[in-house]
Order: C-alpha cells, then sequence, then structure tokens
C-alpha cells in the first residue's frame, strides 16, 4: 500500500475555436482540477493545426505555471489519435493512474472536479467512467442516445466529452482504435471493448455542462464541414463500423491475446521499463 496522490493525466485536445478554448483555460485556472493535494494532476493540451490565436492561448496557459505542457501539430488527426498521441507522449516520461480527456468546449462548475473522477472510480474492476453516458433508445433508428442522469440499467457506453480511464485497462486492452478516424463511435467503441473484456463502466455525476456555444459557433460548423470534404461522410461510416462490430448476436470475446487480431488499429502503450523502486527511468 501507499499514502501517495494518485496520478492523473488531463488530455485536452485543441482546434480552431478560440472562444471555446479561452473559457476551458480560465475556467481551469478558476477552478482547479484537485483541491488539498488530493491528486496529482498533470494537463497536457495537443493542438491540431490551430491558428495563431489558439496557439497563443495554449502556451499562455502553459506559461502560467502549474503541471502543464502542450504539443502542436501541423493538422487535425482526429478525436481518437489525438488522445492516443497524448497518452503515448506522457507515459513515454512516467506512469500515471488515470487518464482524463477533456473536450475544449467544456466547462465544470466545481473545483476538484479531478478528485470527484477519481473518487468515482473506486472499485478497480472500473476501467472507464464520466458524467454522460450513453444509453440504448427504443425510439426506431436511433441506436443510442445521451444522457446527463441515465437509467443505471441501460447504461451502455461513457461518452468521451469528459471521461477518465484507468491506465492498467490501457496497457492491458488498449485506447481508441484508428478505424474510427477522424471522429464519433471511437469513444463507445472503447467502451464496448472494455465491457467484453470483463470490465464495468460507471456514471459518476460531477457538474459540467458540454457545447454550450451550439450554432453560435460558426467556426466550428466551418471545421466540421472541411472534416466531412476530406472524409466523406465518417460518421454514417464509423456508425456502420460500430454495427458489424458489436450489433450482432454474439459480439467478439476481447481478451489481451485476441485483441491485436481483431482489433489491429487499437493503440496499445508500450510499457515503459520499471526501476526496483517502481518508477520509471524518465521520472526521477
Amino acid at each position: 500500500m501507499t499514502d501517495r496522490a494518485p496520478s492523473v493525466l488531463v488530455s485536452i485536445l485543441s482546434w480552431d475555436s478560440p472562444r471555446y478554448l479561452a473559457n476551458l483555460l480560465d475556467n481551469l485556472d478558476g477552478l482547479p482540477p484537485s483541491v488539498g493535494g488530493r491528486t496529482s494532476v498533470h494537463l497536457h493540451v495537443l493542438d491540431q493545426g490551430s491558428d495563431a490565436e489558439t496557439c497563443e492561448l495554449i502556451r499562455s496557459f502553459v506559461a502560467r505555471g502549474g503541471s502543464r505542457s502542450a504539443a502542436f501539430l501541423p493538422g487535425n488527426i482526429g478525436f481518437g489519435r489525438g488522445h492516443n498521441r497524448v497518452f503515448e507522449r506522457v507515459y513515454r516520461q512516467t506512469r500515471f493512474d488515470y487518464f482524463v480527456m477533456v473536450n475544449q468546449d467544456v466547462l465544470f462548475g466545481h473545483p476538484g472536479w479531478v478528485d470527484q473522477l477519481v473518487e468515482g472510480m473506486a472499485d478497480p474492476a472500473v476501467a472507464i467512467g464520466g458524467p454522460v453516458v450513453w444509453q440504448l433508445c427504443d425510439r426506431p433508428g436511433v441506436l443510442l442516445e445521451t444522457s446527463p442522469q441515465p437509467d443505471v440499467e441501460r447504461i451502455f457506453s461513457i461518452q468521451g466529452s469528459v471521461a477518465i480511464v484507468r491506465t492498467d485497462a490501457v496497457e492491458r486492452f488498449g485506447l481508441f482504435d484508428a478505424a474510427y478516424s477522424p471522429a464519433y463511435f471511437e469513444d463507445t467503441d472503447l467502451c464496448r471493448r472494455y465491457v467484453h473484456a470483463g470490465l464495468k463502466l460507471a456514471w459518476i455525476p460531477i457538474a459540467q455542462v458540454h457545447a454550450y456555444l451550439g450554432g453560435q459557433e460558426k467556426l466550428i460548423r466551418r471545421k466540421a464541414e472541411a472534416l466531412r470534404a476530406e472524409h466523406g461522410d465518417f460518421h454514417a461510416r464509423n456508425r456502420a463500423l460500430f454495427r458489424r462490430r458489436w450489433m450482432a448476436e454474439t459480439a467478439p470475446a476481447v481478451t489481451e491475446e485476441t485483441l491485436e487480431r481483431l482489433w489491429p488499429g487499437v493503440y496499445r502503450p508500450k510499457r515503459p521499463e520499471r526501476r526496483a523502486d517502481g518508477e520509471s527511468p524518465a521520472s526521477s
């Protein structure tokens, strides 16, 4: 046993949305993720080809101090690939207990929200948790619907806008599958993979709002149109892939041995070498 605080890597992907991002970064300063040293939190922002205004917001945020870092890519590699990149970048340097994903269009209502997420993972069988879930829907033609207050018997997956993942689960069964590029259904696929490996999901209610600017954020709409021009109807394509994989009468069994064969696009970290004291060499 150890008395050390759980370590958490918070991953934020940014992409040309200074209105949302400025609000989120100010929110993180005003309502810190952890209070009273309950968790050790590192914040990492991965920018995916944004303009100068957005990049300057990120650099200023990192410069304000605390355990923060950022990286800048020349273009958008997508939701799953982006978070995979952040996990790998930090994991190469030091291991963390939990990986938290936060969309740039999220705001939190109370300080210590990471503490609350960690507390919601108390059951070691829980692989992923979060405040908004997807649940099966009875309406014709609708596969899933989101709910901030779900019917716990119908929870199907955790929405990736705010989610916490146990690093042990990622080491065993991977993080996101690049087959769902650039976005949509990768979070649901991740949850079903964990469930079919015998792990659990947890609804963890915390005060947060998501995509609150809605249609006012015209830049977001233009970016979505650019993605569709490049990738086609990726929402429909990824939805079809998900249905083929998980909505069959008999879903595939998930083991560490079958993962690479059945899901070749899933990111799995290479475990850093450990010293006798349990730390990775790069963490000293």
